[in-house]
């Protein structure tokens, strides 16, 4: 698996040229591997999926949609959605030249993998005083607002999504996975299987969410407790099960395909449309394979559904990708180059996530550089050079290898335009043999020389500390002068996109009670998330990233009573669990969004982001506003009603912030946590967000 994830990703980096192109310069690289983890077979739906393993997922760009369907379903192809000039389809590898030689088509990209990213934190956001309407002409709860989760699922059976007559708020289920049943009706050649709301009532439906991450997104997001409801309690529920067999491995989601969260949001907007509601779409995932600036089919698939109508809005999580350690610097490199050779250090930290990095590196426009490797035993430093490549100019590409073909790479940099956003583009990609030993004994040099500036991500990205560059920062001989990789730009596609609203998390709660001992966990109250991804974006046209600041940390929201979690996540009434990241921060503005839409149904997605952000609370922790860190601040639900409403601010309301020094009081509940040796440390995987959690100390009894 390894090995053909790797030959995948040496080829998706070939870049296009700026105008006219050749056929083979308008497919991404991607397709010429014919037997790697995006082909049909990792994406089989059923019967509405055709029977030849040569099909795969594609989003096409074309200035003639209409003429580019009737091609593709001639050449035996399957088109599933259109979004604007944007066409998601299953494709044959035959018919692939052929298409791209029509002369409306722009560009064919190939699937990326995703992966993905309250009783206190309710009343944080002042989200209960708008439920209550104390402070407003009416209470506001969501009602006859569509709140959509592509996800992992949800949790048909949990009380907490029925309405007060105990009718499921959940009006339809798509698992894009499934098979022995219809797909949507929305989709030209559907797929999966659906489940409308009479089957779900009835329990026809036996779709589960056996990861959880859904449920608890959807529960935070729409909820509906006494303790820990959601924050649009009234709303309703179209989820979306984007991969039904994605399991949980050492703590991370299995990979999903861009292309499919596509017609996921595509599906939630049409189904909204035709019961005449608004809705917002949740995204708690991302990737960062890509140029991170709004231009990928993916990300213009996301914005033009939000532009096609009012009362449509996208929100996404930030990422997790942020990281802290020393002597390292997370998952981002940014190179000023001009004429002398510089180099970046990086080096595989976690030996459980393959054999494999990846390096996605892109060029701002007329940047001309030529790009190399260099292998060290261990950090850099005085006799630790092992071997270096050849450098590989802009329109060629090389392979080789280290250390006898212990190690192999390869380097391609023919892309020197891309059809999309006129950027050079370079993918590295390393393999390691089992005769290398443990690859964390290595660590690598990306050397860069020529005029310009590269920005680079590193792959795998998941964790955050997974495959890192490192802060190394001196001159190595006379060869090249090392620059340290870059913390910042750190958040993930497709919260790039321009038209989608990001989100970054903070926390409200450290501290609860599992028992006597336990628990605390390594987050300070009021401040950002260490791990939550930020800003600035690459590209400054698409503005502030993060827009907004939500809670992130430990949110307590529903438990698919399918998941197998750790007991001591458990809150007690054992239908509610804890959780940390910016995906649980996302659906906190995706519920109060859903709010703004119960006040009027047209509101634009700009409209919403508007309010959002101008309402947004600035304190000390935020700063200055908006940054890249923040955004324009933390999310104040009450303030954005009463902004939407064109009612003044009350002041006799508590502002966020003021909520998190009570956090220890109201807790209580599980604690995620296996202990070490000593016994008073564990760490813990939530979704994918390493912490620390502590316990307690004993006291001893008088």
């Amino acid at each position: 698996m390894v090995k053909r994830f790797l030959l995948a990703m040496q080829l998706v980096a070939l870049v296009m040229s700026a105008s006219t192109v050749s056929a083979a310069q308008k497919v991404d690289p991607l397709f010429a591997q014919e037997d790697t983890p995006f082909n049909t077979k990792a994406m089989r739906s059923g019967k509405a999926l055709r029977d030849s393993t040569d099909l795969k997922p594609a989003l096409i760009k074309s200035r003639d949609p209409e003429s580019t369907m009737a091609a593709l379903e001639a050449a035996g192809g399957v088109v599933r959605t259109v979004v604007g000039d944007v066409i998601s389809a299953m494709v044959s590898s035959a018919s692939i030249t052929n298409i791209s030689d029509r002369s409306e088509i722009i560009y064919i990209e190939a699937a990326k993998p995703i992966h993905s990213n309250n009783d206190v934190a309710l009343g944080e956001i002042n989200a209960n005083e708008v439920h209550k309407g104390t402070q407003l002409p009416k209470a506001i709860t969501g009602k006859g607002v569509i709140v959509g989760i592509i996800d992992t699922g949800i949790d048909v059976t949990h009380p907490d999504f029925l309405d007060a007559d105990g009718k499921s708020r959940i009006l339809a289920i798509w698992d894009q996975k499934a098979s022995g049943g219809d797909g949507p009706a929305e989709l030209t050649n559907s797929y999966g299987v659906e489940c409308d709301q009479n089957d779900i009532q009835t329990g026809r439906c036996l779709f589960r969410d056996a990861i959880g991450h859904g449920t608890h997104i959807a529960g935070t997001a729409a909820g509906r407790n006494e303790t820990f409801g959601g924050v649009a309690p009234d709303a309703n529920i179209i989820a979306v099960s984007y991969r039904s067999e994605i399991e949980l491995t050492d703590g991370y989601v299995n990979t999903l395909f861009s292309a499919s969260l596509c017609d996921a949001a595509y599906y939630i907007f049409k189904k909204a449309e035709a019961l005449h509601m608004p809705a917002v779409v949740n995204l708690s995932l991302g990737t960062h394979i890509g140029a991170h600036d709004g231009t990928s089919l993916f990300e213009q698939c996301l914005n033009s559904l939000v532009r096609q109508a009012p009362g449509r809005a996208i929100v996404v999580a930030s990422g997790n990708e942020t990281i802290s350690d020393e002597h390292y610097t997370g998952i981002h490199t940014s190179l000023e180059v001009d004429g002398s050779p510089v180099a970046t250090n990086f080096a595989m930290r976690q030996n459980d996530v393959g054999r494999f990095i990846y390096l996605d590196i892109w060029g701002r426009q007329g940047t001309e550089v030529r790009i190399g490797l260099a292998v060290h035993r261990g950090a850099p430093g005085q006799g630790s050079l092992l071997e270096t490549s050849t450098l590989v100019d802009p329109g060629e590409q090389a392979e080789g290898t280290f250390l006898d073909g212990k190690i192999s790479y390869r380097i391609n940099a023919t892309e020197n335009a891309h059809p999309l956003n006129q950027k050079p583009h370079i993918g590295v990609s390393i393999v390691f043999d089992r005769a290398a030993g443990d690859p964390r004994d290595y660590s690598f040099d990306l050397i860069v020389e020529g005029r310009g500036h590269v920005d680079g991500w590193i792959y795998p990205d998941k964790p955050a500390n997974a495959v890192n560059f490192t802060d190394a920062s001196a001159q190595l001989g006379d060869d090249w002068t090392y620059v340290a990789g870059n913390r910042q730009a750190s958040i993930s596609i497709p919260a790039t996109a321009n038209e989608v609203i990001s989100v970054g998390g903070y926390a409200t709660r450290n501290l609860w009670q599992h028992d006597p001992t336990c628990c605390r966990v390594d987050v300070l109250l009021g401040k950002l998330l260490d791990f939550s991804s930020i800003g600035p974006a690459v590209d400054d046209q698409l503005g502030v990233k993060p827009e907004i600041a939500a809670p992130g940390a430990m949110i307590a929201s529903a438990l698919s009573q399918q998941a197998f979690v750790d007991p001591r996540l458990v809150m007690p009434d054992r239908m509610h669990m804890l959780q940390a990241g910016t995906s649980m921060a996302a659906p906190f503005v995706s519920g109060t969004a859903a709010l703004l839409f119960a006040v009027n149904p047209q509101f634009t997605h700009h409209d919403i982001e508007t309010i959002l952000t101008e309402s947004a609370y600035v304190d000390d922790e935020v700063g200055q506003a908006p940054n890249d860190r923040w955004g324009f601040g933390k999310l104040d639900a009450l303030k954005a009603v009463e902004l939407a409403m064109g009612i003044e601010v009350s002041s006799t309301v508590r502002s966020p912030g003021e909520a998190v020094s009570t956090a220890v009081a109201m807790s209580s509940g599980g604690c995620s946590m296996m202990e070490n040796s000593q016994g008073n440390l564990c760490s813990a995987f939530l979704f994918g967000v390493p912490l620390l959690l502590h316990r307690f100390k004993k006291r001893k009894a008088a």
